[in-house]
């Protein structure tokens, strides 16, 4: 999948989400950190039944958020899944043409392969058909260019 174009964006625009999500996360905690150091300097001046309200309404607020983080990191990784279904759904004709040229009877990925005969690998074919594909169906729209 990293070897071809259609990979490398697929992976691409996959660890730009994660990042995104990541750096959201990071700059929620810094401000829940901010806010509860104002609310703890908070609590000296006001008495116990005037600050209980606001401690529990923050309270509310952070594991609203961590919820709602949580929703997303589960989303990106149905939005990963099934972006990578979708690459695999566009290599699979093509595998099976390959498979049909050269009379293999199986794919087999590398890194479970035990003994193998280097001349009948078929990736870098793979790679090119598929970058060909996709330079034929969409030429003047860039991997993951559709999203937005």
């Amino acid at each position: 999948m990293s070897e071809s174009a259609t990979g490398r964006a697929v992976l691409a625009e996959e660890e730009d989400a994660r990042a995104a999500l990541l750096q959201e996360g990071r700059s929620l905690d810094r401000a829940f950190e901010a806010e509860e150091r104002a609310l703890t300097d908070q609590r000296a001046t006001m008495s116990p039944q005037a600050f209980r309200p606001l401690a529990d309404a923050f309270d509310e607020k952070v594991v609203a958020t961590r919820r709602a983080q949580e929703q997303k990191a589960l989303t990106l990784t149905r939005e990963a899944e099934e972006r990578r279904r979708a690459f695999f759904a566009n290599v699979t004709p093509i595998l099976l043409q390959i498979l049909r040229e050269t009379g293999a009877a199986a794919v087999v990925d590398q890194r479970s392969i035990l003994i193998s005969k280097q001349d009948l690998n078929i990736t870098e074919e793979v790679i090119k058909r598929l970058d060909q594909r996709i330079d034929e169906e969409a030429p003047d729209v860039p991997p993951g260019a559709q999203d937005d």
